[in-house]
């Protein structure tokens, strides 16, 4: 995981401000997620879209008409302790 975000901020995302944005989800639906793709990545759209409108939204408070940003989503599985938790990581740009 250490190499893949290196990897993004050093070769992949532009130098600008960015943005780490991690959804975690309750234990009782860790493990359906962990075998149900196709809900874990509807999960992801949706988280997503949740943070561009964020953005896109702000951007309209401060009189920016027809803002657009962009993000990097990651799935990780495990916590540091490799017990099952699969959670999201998001990097945006900021600014």
């Amino acid at each position: 995981m250490c190499a893949t975000a290196a990897k993004l901020i050093e070769r992949v995302l532009p130098e600008t401000g960015l943005r780490q944005w991690v959804l975690t989800f309750p234990f009782s639906w860790r493990r359906r997620l962990a075998e149900d793709g196709a809900l874990l990545g509807w999960l992801t759209r949706i988280f997503e879209e949740t943070v561009q409108t964020f953005y896109v939204e702000h951007a309209a408070k401060d009189g920016i008409r027809g803002a657009k940003t962009g993000s990097v989503a990651v799935v990780q599985r495990t916590s540091s302790d490799l017990r099952l938790n699969p959670h999201l990581h998001l990097v945006a740009l900021d600014g």
